[in-house]
């Protein structure tokens, strides 16, 4: 709905899942000039962000 993220690839699995990427929308709306300005999945492990 943002345009933040977008299709990038299909895995040829079953289900043909999508293959998701982030858009330079993204990258604006946040204020990043790159995707390594983001922290480390690992920064977020134990911290409950990831339970579901």
């Amino acid at each position: 709905e943002r345009g933040w993220i977008r299709v990038v690839g299909v895995k040829d699995s079953p289900g043909k899942p999508e293959l998701l990427g982030t858009t330079p929308q993204f990258l604006q709306d946040f204020g990043l000039e790159s995707l390594t300005q983001l922290p480390a999945f690992e920064s977020f492990v134990g911290q409950g962000a990831l339970d579901v």
